[in-house]
């Protein structure tokens, strides 16, 4: 979601938020997910994607009021079904003499604290 000029018709709001920033960002999220140890999806991670210009309050007709009080340009995705996968199968966690602790990923060291 990023502030946006209220006065901004439909392809300044494209060239403006959506293609510079908003669209990057989505791609990159969709990525990181994809890649990410952490999740895993049934359903090769199929969403529902929503450039929402002039993000509000949906009603049958498109936007029937602001959210918050400035004009909002969102990417809204919908349908993402994702599994967390269990962190202690992945990492190990210790502490170790003194007080210190020891998170580990297999054979590296992660953090020691």
């Amino acid at each position: 979601m990023t502030k946006t000029d209220p006065n901004f018709k439909a392809a300044n709001r494209y060239a403006n938020t959506f293609i510079p920033t908003l669209q990057p960002l989505y791609e990159l999220l969709i990525e990181y997910i994809k890649y990410s140890k952490y999740v895993s999806s049934d359903d090769r991670y199929s969403h529902t994607k929503w450039d929402r210009l002039y993000y509000g309050k949906t009603d049958t007709y498109g936007n029937s009021g602001n959210i918050g009080n400035d004009a909002l340009d969102a990417i809204v995705i919908n349908d993402l079904n994702l599994n967390l996968i269990d962190c202690k199968e992945l990492f190990g966690y210790r502490i170790t003499e003194g007080g210190k602790y020891r998170l580990t990923e297999g054979n590296k060291l992660l953090i020691l604290g």
